[in-house]
């Protein structure tokens, strides 16, 4: 009795083995779970995706967004990045910050992002609450004694700021939002196409993965995702921004 019993056990664990191997075989190896769920998915297949994204320099969601998006590009390589400046009257200083830019953008055009990086990082410094016994005239010193640390003379980018081509440039960045229906920041159209971003609560890198993974697999224009898209307005550029091309600013380059 003993000896049946012993085969029937080594019989009913070499047939597990079998359907075991037999599995493997057929399905092959299982894959990493992480593997599935990372936006390292960018092949020669993989159709570009463009960004356009309106960001406030001192908006905070305006900061995780840009930070999450940059960091992105390590796994994703084929993302356009195209900001657009939006100034939201919330801020007493957005607009000059808004100014800030694109006046350095006239003086050291190869270093913007590095300078929307740099407020983005000191944004807070420029709050409300925090300037609230501050003067425009010493904002625009502290924003030109920033500009001074990445090579730009302080008389130099005060003079530039004050231009009127600057502040007309700057109108248009406000226009060219508000003619797209831009009603705060950050806002994001994906290949043209408005997305809601109230879909993004924090911004992070797995909410961005999972708004394009989802625009990749619908893989159309005309219904990318009920969940991340509304009202499917298309982007169109401001007039005003054929008079000033250099206002969109791609990343990376």
């Amino acid at each position: 009795f003993y000896f049946f019993k012993l085969m029937r056990s080594t019989f009913l664990y070499f047939s597990i083995c079998l359907v075991l191997l037999f599995s493997l075989l057929i399905c092959g190896p299982i894959e990493n779970e992480t593997n599935q769920n990372n936006l390292n998915v960018s092949t020669n297949e993989t159709p570009i995706i463009r960004i356009d994204l309106f960001i406030d320099v001192l908006c905070s969601d305006s900061k995780e967004a840009w930070i999450s998006l940059k960091s992105l590009l390590r796994n994703w390589k084929k993302l356009e990045i195209y900001v657009h400046l939006f100034p939201l009257p919330l801020f007493r200083y957005s607009f000059l910050i808004a100014e800030s830019v694109i006046s350095f953008n006239v003086l050291q055009k190869d270093k913007v992002i590095d300078w929307i990086d740099m407020l983005i990082n000191q944004q807070e410094e420029f709050w409300n609450d925090q300037t609230i016994n501050t003067t425009p005239s010493d904002i625009l010193n502290m924003i030109a004694e920033y500009a001074s640390l990445k090579d730009v003379p302080q008389s130099e980018f005060i003079k530039t700021i004050n231009s009127d081509s600057v502040k007309n440039k700057t109108r248009c960045l406000f226009r060219n939002g508000c003619q797209n229906g831009v009603i705060g920041t950050p806002f994001i159209f994906l290949n043209f196409i408005k997305v809601d971003s109230t879909s993004l609560n924090t911004f992070s890198m797995i909410e961005w993965t999972n708004l394009l993974t989802s625009f990749l697999r619908t893989n159309s224009t005309e219904n990318i995702s009920t969940n991340s898209c509304t009202e499917m307005k298309t982007f169109q550029q401001s007039d005003c921004l054929i008079d000033f091309p250099d206002l969109i600013f791609k990343y990376p380059k």
